[in-house]
């Protein structure tokens, strides 16, 4: 069984690791690329786990931790939602375009 000192350097760990991906994730959609979030959702369900874990006296350390990962994870949900609408909409107007070239061909 992990002491509690190991559990604490692995809550620490998922967190910078946690960090670092949403960090990456926030440039890669200022660069308009897609992001695949299955990695973070995994660290996120595992430091939830790993917090859970330790005694409510050894949780205060990481509080701030985790109000800022909670935050930049808003952060992150609101510019996925921005760039869902980008693309919804860049769809649309294709799909726009499409049925009108096909409307305007001479048979």
């Amino acid at each position: 069984m992990p002491q509690p000192e190991d559990e604490t350097i692995a809550i620490m760990v998922e967190a910078d690791k946690i960090a670092s991906l949403i960090s990456t994730a926030h440039s890669l959609l200022e660069d308009g690329k897609l992001v695949d979030l299955s990695a973070l959702e995994g660290k996120v369900a595992e430091l939830c786990r790993r917090f859970a874990n330790i005694p409510t006296e050894k949780t205060e350390p990481f509080r701030a931790t985790i109000k800022d990962i909670m935050a930049s994870l808003d952060l992150l949900a609101a510019e996925l939602a921005r760039q869902n609408e980008k693309v919804l909409k860049v769809r649309a107007g294709s799909n726009a375009r499409h049925a009108a070239t096909a409307y305007e061909r001479d048979d």
